[in-house]
């Protein structure tokens, strides 16, 4: 139920940042979007609102593999913040682990309820 909230947020979140990284290379000094990020951004943009529309259970399998995906690429910001993705700005770190964190819950609870469902 979850999951496709979760896929279409991420989705249009992750969307609007790999536009703003084909028309700017930074955001102030939050974050600076470069090329790899930009198509990175996108491509995770539009999964995420592809799967918005797809079954419950392809949702709940996309906002956990989206989820887990961001949450390893936060952790490598934080660990290497000049990587060959160009550098991790705070608020980039901060959004990666945040959108990570979070599709891995909802996953969980949609799971749950279904098993609750079930029984």
């Amino acid at each position: 139920m979850y999951a496709r909230t979760y896929d279409r947020l991420v989705g249009w979140l992750f969307f609007a940042l790999g536009i703003a990284g084909l028309f700017v290379q930074h955001l102030a000094t939050y974050a600076v979007l470069t090329g790899p990020e930009t198509i990175l951004n996108l491509s995770v943009g539009l999964a995420g609102m592809s799967a918005a529309r797809r079954r419950t259970r392809t949702s709940t399998v996309s906002a956990t593999l989206v989820g887990v995906g961001l949450l390893l690429w936060g952790i490598w910001g934080l660990a290497w913040p000049q990587s060959v993705l160009g550098t991790a700005e705070p608020l980039e770190v901060v959004v990666h682990i945040v959108c990570g964190l979070w599709g891995m819950y909802v996953a969980v609870h949609d799971v749950n309820e279904w098993r609750r469902h079930i029984a």
